[in-house]
């Protein structure tokens, strides 16, 4: 009958337990960006919608300058959308115009305004802002802080299970 050497017993444990800890976060890490998987999806929706109101506000600079105006139809214009994307102008006068962008994939608008009707919004004018989806609210984005924080986690159950005293050279 052999008898089990205490020290190598525990060792064994440490083991057992750092390798366990090691799964746990990666296991964390992965749930993490499952759900995260089909927002590049939304997110190139949105830059279509984005470009395409960027595209729209050159076009109605060119139209102003041609006809002193800006033009209430986007088929007055000359331009095109994105596949997938409807434009639609909601307002245009001498002194601004507002539109709006829509992709059939997703739920949410991208808008922009245009002089007087960008006045008593918070928005840039001339610059396009997509309303967030309900996703966003829901799983945001883990950023560096997250990323951040689970490696100190890491490293602090580390310490625990092996600490610094326990190391004999």
């Amino acid at each position: 009958m052999t008898s089990r050497n205490p020290e190598s017993s525990r060792l064994v444990t440490r083991l057992s337990l750092a390798v366990l800890l090691f799964f746990a976060i990666v296991a964390l890490l992965v749930a993490r960006a499952v759900p995260r998987m089909g927002i590049p999806k939304s997110e190139a929706y949105q830059a279509a919608m984005n470009s395409d109101l960027r595209n729209l506000v050159t076009a109605q600079e060119a139209y102003l300058a041609e006809h002193g105006q800006f033009a209430s139809d986007v088929r007055a214009l000359n331009y095109s959308t994105s596949r997938d994307v409807t434009v639609q102008v909601l307002a245009a006068s001498e002194e601004g115009w507002s539109a709006a962008s829509a992709h059939s994939g997703l739920e949410t608008p991208c808008i922009v305004y245009v002089g007087d009707d960008a006045r008593g919004t918070m928005l840039v004018p001339g610059e396009p802002w997509c309303v967030l989806t309900s996703e966003d609210f829901h799983n945001p984005r883990p950023g560096p802080y997250f990323f951040g924080l689970t490696a100190i986690a890491g490293a602090l159950l580390a310490l625990t299970v092996f600490p610094p005293h326990s190391v004999r050279g």
